[in-house]
C-alpha cells in the first residue's frame, strides 16, 4: 500500500457511535431487512456505519449476512455489492467485551474501480459527520486492528482527497467549456444562425455561471450529489448554446410549431417502402416508397365482423346425422 491507497482493494476501520435494532436477518438467502419484516428470525444491530455505508453505497443487491449474529446482535459480516464494486463489513466488539454500542469497530473491506471506492469513501465520511477513524479508545483500537492512528488517517484521507480532487477537476473542466462556449457564440454569424436564440444562449450560460459557484460551495461541504447536479445543469447550458446541438422549446408549448411526419422523415433521410392495404371499396390504397418484395397487408376489419362458428356448437348441415339422445329417467318411471 502505498501512501494509505491500494489499487485494487481497500481495507479501512471505523469506529461505531450508534447502534438501534432496526434491523433483522432473514435466513431465506441470508437477506438483511426491516426488523418488523415477518420473515426475520432475529434482530440485527449494524451500527451508523453499515447503515450510512449502504445508504451512500447507490444502486445495489439486497444486502446479505455472511455470518449472521448468534447470541450478539451486533456481531456480524455483512456483505453490498453491484455489478462493479463489492463492500464487506466486519463487526466485532474491541474493548469491554461489547457491552456497549462504541465498544465496536467496523473493518471495511471494498475491492472494485478505484474511482468508485474513493467515491464511495468520500460520501461515507460526509454521511457521517466526524472522521471514523477517530476511536473512543485509541491504544486498544489501534491494538485491535494492529494499525496505528497516523496510518489509520492517511489510509481514510487517501480516499477523500482523490475523490474531492476528481469533483474539483470536474468543475474546472466546466468552467473551461463555458469559456469556450462564449468565445464560439461571439464568433458566430447571426445571420447565418438567424433562428438560434442567442439571447437564451447567453441567458443559460449566465445561469450557468451561478451553478459553477454552487457547484464550488457545494464541494466545500463534501456534498458530491449536490454538485453533479449543479455540473449537469451546465452541461444543459453547453448544449443550449451551440446551435448544432440547442433545441427549441417553444415546441413544447406551441403545437404549430412541432416538425409533422413528413418533416420528420425528410429531417432523418428515412425511407419508408411501398405498401398496398386493400380498402373497403374493393380498391388498393398506396402508400409511398417503391419495394419490389413488399408483403401485402389484408384489412382485416373489412367485410363481416363475426365468424361463423356454429359448427363448434354441433349445428350446421349435419344436424340430420345426429344421434338422438334417449331420456332414460323417463324409462325408469314407465317400470
Amino acid at each position: 500500500m502505498e501512501g494509505g491507497f491500494h489499487p485494487e482493494h481497500s481495507l479501512l476501520w471505523a469506529q461505531v457511535r450508534k447502534a438501534k435494532p432496526d434491523h433483522g436477518h432473514d435466513p431465506d438467502g441470508d437477506v438483511l431487512r426491516a426488523a418488523r419484516h415477518p420473515a426475520c428470525i432475529r434482530k440485527v444491530m449494524i451500527g451508523n456505519v453499515a447503515e450510512a455505508l449502504i445508504g451512500v453505497f447507490g444502486a445495489h443487491q439486497s444486502p446479505t449476512l455472511i455470518v449472521p449474529p448468534k447470541f450478539d446482535e451486533q456481531q456480524w459480516i455483512l456483505e453490498v455489492r453491484d455489478s462493479e464494486l463489492h463492500a464487506e463489513i466486519h463487526s466485532k466488539p474491541y474493548w469491554g467485551w461489547g457491552l456497549f454500542t462504541k465498544c465496536f469497530l467496523n473493518q471495511i473491506i471494498l475491492v472494485g474501480p478505484p474511482e468508485r471506492r474513493q467515491r464511495l469513501i468520500y460520501d461515507l465520511v460526509a454521511a457521517l459527520g466526524r472522521p471514523p477513524w477517530e476511536s473512543v479508545w485509541k491504544g486498544r483500537f489501534a491494538k485491535s486492528t494492529g494499525v496505528s492512528w497516523q496510518q489509520h488517517k492517511a489510509a481514510w484521507e487517501a480516499h477523500t482527497v482523490a475523490a474531492g480532487d476528481a469533483l474539483n477537476e470536474s468543475i474546472e473542466q466546466s468552467q473551461n467549456h463555458l469559456a469556450e462556449s462564449r468565445k464560439r457564440l461571439s464568433h458566430l454569424d447571426r445571420g447565418e444562425h438567424s433562428e438560434f436564440d442567442f439571447v437564451a444562449a447567453e441567458v443559460g450560460l449566465k445561469e450557468a455561471d451561478e451553478d459553477i459557484v454552487i457547484a464550488q460551495r457545494a464541494l466545500l461541504d463534501r456534498n458530491s450529489l449536490a454538485v453533479e447536479r449543479a455540473l449537469d445543469r451546465v452541461e444543459l447550458a453547453l448544449i443550449g448554446a451551440d446551435p448544432a446541438t440547442s433545441w427549441d422549446e417553444r415546441v413544447f408549448t406551441e403545437p404549430d410549431l412541432a416538425p409533422s411526419l413528413e418533416q420528420a422523415i425528410l429531417a432523418e433521410d428515412l425511407f419508408i417502402d411501398e405498401v398496398v392495404i386493400p380498402t373497403s371499396h374493393g380498391g388498393r390504397e398506396k402508400h409511398h416508397g417503391g419495394g419490389e418484395d413488399d408483403d401485402e397487408i389484408i384489412d382485416l376489419t373489412d367485410g363481416e365482423d363475426e365468424v361463423e362458428a356454429d359448427w363448434l356448437l354441433g349445428k350446421g348441415p349435419d344436424d340430420e346425422d345426429e344421434i338422438p339422445l334417449v331420456d332414460l329417467a323417463q324409462g325408469d318411471e314407465e317400470e
